[in-house]
């Protein structure tokens, strides 16, 4: 199974030469608590998560913007990314000036092993438990009230009819309208597939 990896990011762009250093920790320790916070829901144990944050940098007044890896806990860091700027911009375009340089994007690539993942066990929970709320929605030509879930509380087995919204953090299912009614969704969480069981005929229904 491979690694899950998340790129989360912040745009602020500021002269690197007046924006203050303990603001620019700030912002990655932002972005550091969301990136383990996403893979700890995922499954991920905490001693399985890798951080590796950078920094999209440019000369003021250019489009475009390379990426400087920013070492945690670097002492004059603001120093060391003016260097390594300057460097790899002349390695890249072969020349570097003392022309003010900005920072564009902070950036933090999240990785978690994935041999730290614990499989949650799926029991039979309600499906009652699983819905966070109801919104209208609008679908051929018509709008329906539609029962929202959240994928991480379903349970194997519980039966969603459509039209439904399961929602999770980085992805949105949508159920359809069924053509017949009879027919209704079985939302199996192991696999993250859908899979449409056609139910017996049922009479008043």
């Amino acid at each position: 199974m491979a690694d899950i990896r998340h790129d989360f990011s912040l745009t602020r762009i500021e002269r690197l030469d007046l924006i203050d250093e303990g603001f620019m920790e700030n912002i990655w320790e932002g972005l550091k608590k969301k990136a383990i916070k996403t893979l700890k829901e995922e499954g991920v144990l905490e001693e399985d998560i890798i951080l590796n944050r950078s920094i999209d940098m440019r000369y003021e007044g250019q489009s475009f913007e390379i990426n400087i890896k920013a070492p945690w806990g670097s002492k004059a860091l603001k120093q060391i990314l003016e260097e390594e700027f300057r460097q790899e911009h002349k390695k890249v375009y072969g020349y570097a000036s003392n022309d003010p340089i900005e920072v564009v994007n902070f950036r933090v690539l999240a990785i978690g092993k994935t041999k730290g993942i614990k499989i949650r066990e799926i029991g039979e929970g309600r499906l009652e438990d699983a819905l966070i709320g109801k919104r209208m929605a609008f679908f051929e030509g018509n709008f329906f009230e539609v029962p929202i879930y959240k994928r991480e509380r379903l349970s194997r087995g519980n039966i969603i009819r459509g039209p439904a919204i399961i929602e999770q953090y980085d992805s949105t299912t949508v159920l359809n309208p069924e053509e017949r009614p009879k027919e209704l969704i079985r939302e199996d969480i192991k696999s993250g597939l859908i899979h449409r069981h056609s139910l017996p005929s049922q009479r008043g229904l």
